[in-house]
């Protein structure tokens, strides 16, 4: 699998099994397009083949072109993938674990659940989760499935451009 020479490789996971934790589709393909124009990155979505359609439906919202290997990638695949990753970009799932354990920098949209059970925040770990009275309700042990306020604000406050303002300042410390 060749990549093109773009001055950073960044892989983003937009999906996960509980959809209460997935960000806003179009919000993915700002991001996406922020990270192609701004910083010069080549994106490469990843995910299951059950993520493929999502992820066809983000790339139609954006105006340039990832990569997508939806449904493309066994995990050791994606573990190799990862090594090359100078950033992975992910709401709460599986890819966003397997990442950090291979000391990728990685940045967590973390949305409702209590980030104090999962990934610790240090010089490559960034979690974005706004300051809200309702954040966490998602826990390992009581797993939300809806928000109980129907507005899920928790992930509706993040901006695609305070995820891009972190990945700016994770990718120039990384070179």
């Amino acid at each position: 699998m060749g990549f093109n020479q773009s001055k950073y490789l960044v892989g983003i996971s937009h999906s996960c099994g509980n959809k209460l934790k997935e960000w806003d589709k179009k919000n993915f393909g700002v991001l996406a397009d922020f990270l192609i124009e701004r910083l010069g990155a080549q994106v490469l979505f990843v995910g299951s083949v059950t993520d493929k359609h999502r992820t066809e439906q983000i790339i139609s919202l954006m105006k340039n072109k990832p990569v997508d290997l939806s449904g493309s990638l066994d995990l050791g695949q994606f573990a190799a993938l990862c090594k090359r990753l100078d950033l992975f970009i992910s709401v709460d799932s599986g890819p966003l674990y397997i990442a950090n354990a291979l000391g990728i920098p990685v940045i967590d949209i973390a949305g409702p659940v209590d980030y104090k059970e999962q990934l610790k925040p240090d010089s490559s770990t960034v979690i974005i989760q706004p300051n809200i009275d309702c954040v966490p309700c998602s826990y390992v042990a009581d797993v939300a499935r809806s928000c109980r306020y129907g507005k899920r604000k928790c992930l509706e406050t993040i901006k695609p451009q305070d995820v891009f303002d972190k990945a700016g300042e994770m990718l120039r410390k990384t070179g």
